[in-house]
């Protein structure tokens, strides 16, 4: 990963998946933390180069990392993020059946319940 990380130079567009490489090795290797601040670092990238394709998966994954660390007001912003992302990217879709079967989308579908979902909930309702 270092290797590649190297080779990248200085496009940050390249950046973003290697970022998110190096937090699913972290994941993996038990650093939660140093995952988590890789995925913050991709997001920031992503929504700062205007991709909210790259963007609202980010987040989303941030969301499930916060989740396992605990941390669950976090993980509830990331992904209302994600979830508000994907809404923005619906909105540009004219034709009603394309939009339709983009909100279908598994992963999609699964962000979007989930923060409506807790889209209700008060801070009481998660210690």
């Amino acid at each position: 990963m270092q290797r590649l990380g190297e080779g990248l130079g200085p496009n940050r567009r390249y950046r973003i998946p290697y970022l998110r490489s190096l937090a699913v090795l972290a994941a993996w290797e038990g650093h939660s933390e140093q995952a988590i601040d890789r995925l913050r670092e991709a997001a920031w990238l992503a929504a700062d180069l205007g991709l909210p394709a790259e963007h609202w998966q980010i987040q989303a994954a941030l969301a499930m990392l916060l989740e396992a660390a605990g941390d669950s007001a976090q993980a509830r912003t990331a992904r209302a993020s994600a979830a508000r992302i994907i809404q923005e990217l619906a909105q540009g879709i004219k034709d009603e059946a394309l939009r339709t079967s983009f909100l279908a989308g598994p992963q999609i579908r699964q962000v979007v319940q989930y923060a409506q979902s807790k889209a209700g909930e008060t801070p009481q309702d998660h210690p």
